[in-house]
């Protein structure tokens, strides 16, 4: 009997002199979230240093870069197979450089596919019918990020027409941009059921710009804001393309936004010298064609609206949108049409429509009045060109542009 109350008197006095968990240094506990992970190609993962100690540096690595990377600790995997992710932690402990060697087993697996597979849905139209064709170029751009951004200084004109030229050629599958549109042209007309022709010299067209940042609050046609609108030098290239490849008179070309107003600047040089009767429409000036009503396939309330007549007389669309942030989620060349029609509300249109309402809610199964705007004859049917303006891009659709915030993430 006394020698077990000596005993668990030891073993009291052995865990009374015990140092405390309290007491035990982070460095001892430093360990990753997770020894094991398993994560499908194409979808990343992360992986975090616990009790991390102060002044530590982490560095990570990947046994085999093929079948997974790793940066900050976000694993993506690449494809299938199994990996070894380490993570190295250096930091200072009583003078001396300390190193923890931590691994993770990462194991892949091959992608889910997002959707079935099935036939393809419809029939692919355009001269090369699914083709995307991306133009870039640094040269095109010099803005140090301060002044406006949208000053023609910023940008090489012949950089940029260069790009436009190349990007018709190859959309419409051609060496030159003269043959590109001849082959966007027939292939829309076959489209539309007009037969086997191109443009004819005469015929109309109708560009629609995304003015959104100009005259958004008031009547200021200076376009003196850091807002995001339409490239002044991108459509000037644009309209010297259509002008001298396409054989088209700056006469029946229209450029509009009717519900913005359009910048002096821009108007005066984009119809001088061989731009020369390029006509622009915006709010100030816009005609609605009331016998062209857009007809909704969703019943809802709001004010009648109408496309205007430099629409409804057009052969022809080109639908030049601005690639930016929004916050109701990707929109890119359709709502570019919101700016497309006319109601009794002259500065927020898709308002009196009583449209946004539809594209602020973030579930499946709701109406889009997008997929009603590029469906209708007259814009959607009209259309052998969209084209999305990337040189200087705004994070939001509401946000200033600035030199630090327009450089691409």
């Amino acid at each position: 009997m006394k020698k077990i109350i000596a005993l668990l008197l030891a073993a009291a006095l052995m865990v009374s002199c015990a140092p405390s968990a309290s007491g035990v240094s982070k460095e001892h506990k430093i360990n990753l979230s997770a020894k094991k992970m398993t994560l499908r190609a194409g979808i990343p993962k992360t992986i975090k240093v616990k009790n991390k100690p102060k002044g530590a540096k982490v560095s990570w690595t990947s046994s085999n870069k093929k079948v997974a990377t790793v940066k900050g600790g976000t694993v993506t995997g690449i494809k299938q197979g199994r990996v070894t992710i380490t993570c190295k932690v250096k930091y200072p402990k009583s003078g001396k450089k300390i190193t923890k060697k931590l691994t993770a087993k990462v194991t892949v697996k091959k992608a889910k596919p997002v959707y079935p597979k099935h036939a393809a849905y419809g029939n692919g139209v355009g001269a090369k019918p699914g083709r995307v064709v991306w133009s870039h170029d640094p040269k095109s751009v010099s803005w140090n990020g301060k002044g406006y951004w949208w000053q023609p200084k910023h940008f090489d004109e012949k950089t940029i027409l260069k790009m436009v030229r190349e990007s018709i050629a190859s959309l419409g599958g051609a060496k030159k941009a003269k043959s590109g549109w001849s082959k966007l042209f027939l292939a829309q007309n076959k489209r539309a059921g007009s037969g086997k022709t191109g443009y004819k010299k005469g015929q109309k067209i109708a560009i629609k710009a995304n003015i959104n940042g100009s005259g958004v609050f008031d009547d200021d046609d200076s376009g003196k804001t850091k807002m995001s609108y339409t490239n002044p030098v991108l459509l000037k290239c644009l309209l010297i393309s259509l002008v001298k490849d396409a054989g088209v008179r700056p006469s029946d070309i229209t450029v509009y936004d009717v519900s913005r107003l359009f910048p002096k600047y821009m108007i005066d040089m984009c119809s001088k010298g061989k731009l020369k009767g390029v006509k622009f429409v915006g709010r100030n000036n816009g005609m609605a064609d009331k016998d062209q009503p857009i007809n909704w396939s969703y019943q809802f309330k709001g004010a009648v609206n109408y496309l205007p007549t430099c629409v409804t007389k057009a052969d022809y669309v080109i639908n030049l949108a601005n690639l930016k942030g929004h916050s109701y989620g990707i929109t890119l060349c359709g709502k570019n049409h919101f700016g497309s029609f006319i109601n009794g509300n002259e500065m927020r249109p898709p308002e009196g429509a009583n449209l946004h309402q539809f594209l602020t809610m973030d579930e499946m199964g709701i109406y889009s009045p997008l997929v009603d705007l590029m469906a209708n004859h007259q814009l959607g049917g009209k259309t052998v060109l969209y084209m999305l303006d990337a040189f200087i891009c705004a994070p939001s659709e509401g946000d200033e542009i600035t030199g630090s915030n327009s450089k691409w993430k």
